[in-house]
């Protein structure tokens, strides 16, 4: 109800543009934003689903306009960006929500499939920038004004496979950084929201799997949205990926060590249309889990940050906790993990240490010692010295090749005790 209300206080009557609004979170902002009172502009690829939306929101008592563009296509952006300022004379909020997802290894991105980063770049960075600077000169006029972006939980955390998903997300992160200083003082404020995985049909490639990471619900997911706008915060990230940032600023060998951990461990299927030889290339032996067990920090430190987004999930979002309670858990959270991962590291290495030494231990325990008598006369049959070959008493000859080399040379019973218990080699004592 609270976060209703100041969501209506921040959009009622304010023209808000999101584009990808034909399906997943956009669609879903959009309608939430329409019932709070916002004139919603949608824009996306497909009329069809365009409208489709559309039929939604005015059933529901809203306000939209459907404005259909590819704006990986320069002249499409400059067209819609015409229209809607034709039809609506200015723009309020911009939701750059419209991107594409490519989740593949840079081995498999050689300079077969270099079109991959190209595509990234064209919708994620230009077409986006290319909108943004359009609706900036209405704002700054108007004194008033808010962009959007929607970025991923990739760039802060350094997220494997994801090189140039995440290049082209930094690049426009970068990009709105920059440029907020410079329009503040006229009242636009930029906003990035490092949104985690959601459950949506991007994050459904082929070969790859995200059944065992806590993902958002499309609801869920506006709400982080909705909750730059309301706030205008410039940066709006989740507990984990937080905690993660704030490692990787302290410590960046650790995330890169969890990272190379998190891509070991899971498995990824070559893309179709590869040549024999880049497949050749890029062919390596998948490890698994128990590769794992070489580095206890890292594996204790990827159980906290599980437990951590758990834990985020659950209590913060859903149980509707306030953001400032929320963040203050985070920092004492991320406090206590940073302590408790060494500690607890180290108690494994200790509890390990101590069970090699105790089998060590038994095991010693259960070898009986050889007897000395045998021992000594094993020394001293095989240290002893040959008999001289001048010898021409046959007893004499043989004696070498007798237990005790003393009988031979008719020694009493004591003298041959005497001898075997002598360490010397070849002694007759």
């Amino acid at each position: 109800m609270f976060r209703h209300s100041s969501l209506h206080r921040a959009v009622a009557g304010r023209i808000v543009v999101v584009t990808g609004s034909s399906e997943g979170i956009g669609a879903r902002l959009a309608r939430r934003l329409a019932a709070s009172g916002a004139r919603v502009v949608l824009v996306a690829r497909s009329m069809e689903k365009l409208e489709a939306v559309k039929e939604r929101i005015e059933d529901a008592g809203g306000e939209a306009h459907a404005f259909p563009a590819n704006l990986s296509s320069e002249g499409d952006c400059d067209r819609v960006l015409g229209a809607i300022l034709e039809r609506l004379g200015r723009v309020d909020i911009f939701v750059s929500n419209a991107g594409r997802s490519i989740r593949r290894s840079v081995k498999y991105q050689g300079s077969e499939r270099f079109h991959d980063f190209q595509r990234l770049m064209a919708l994620n960075y230009f077409g986006a920038l290319r909108m943004i600077l359009g609706v900036l000169p209405g704002m700054e006029e108007q004194g008033f004004g808010q962009v959007v972006h929607i970025s991923s939980f990739g760039v802060p955390t350094r997220q494997p496979r994801f090189a140039g998903y995440c290049a082209s997300k930094s690049a426009l992160d970068a990009a709105l950084q920059c440029a907020a200083g410079e329009v503040a003082a006229k009242g636009v404020a930029m906003s990035t929201v490092y949104m985690p995985l959601v459950q949506t049909k991007m994050v459904q490639s082929k070969g790859h799997s995200y059944d065992h990471v806590s993902m958002l619900s499309v609801d869920e997911a506006c709400e982080y949205i909705e909750h730059a706008i309301i706030t205008k915060k410039t940066e709006v990230i989740d507990a984990p990926s937080r905690w993660l940032s704030l490692m990787h600023t302290f410590n960046p060998s650790w995330i890169n060590g969890l990272n190379s951990l998190v891509c070991r461990l899971e498995s990824e299927a070559p893309p179709d249309g590869l040549d024999a030889r880049t497949l050749k290339r890029a062919k390596s032996k998948t490890l698994k889990v128990g590769a794992s067990k070489s580095n206890r920090t890292l594996r204790v430190l990827a159980c906290f940050l599980w437990f951590f987004s758990q834990l985020d999930l659950v209590v913060f979002l859903r149980c509707r906790v306030p953001w400032v309670i929320r963040d203050c858990c985070c920092f004492l959270v991320m406090a206590m993990v940073l302590v408790a991962t060494p500690v607890v590291a180290g108690l494994i290495a200790a509890v390990r240490v101590a069970r090699v030494w105790r089998r060590r231990f038994l095991s010693g325990l259960a070898e009986a010692p050889p007897e000395p008598a045998v021992r000594a006369r094993a020394k001293t049959v095989s240290f002893a010295e040959p008999a001289p070959a001048a010898a021409k008493d046959p007893a004499r000859v043989a004696a070498p090749q007798l237990p005790n080399a003393s009988v031979g040379l008719g020694a009493t019973g004591e003298e041959a005790r005497a001898e075997a218990e002598c360490l010397m080699p070849g002694c007759l004592c």
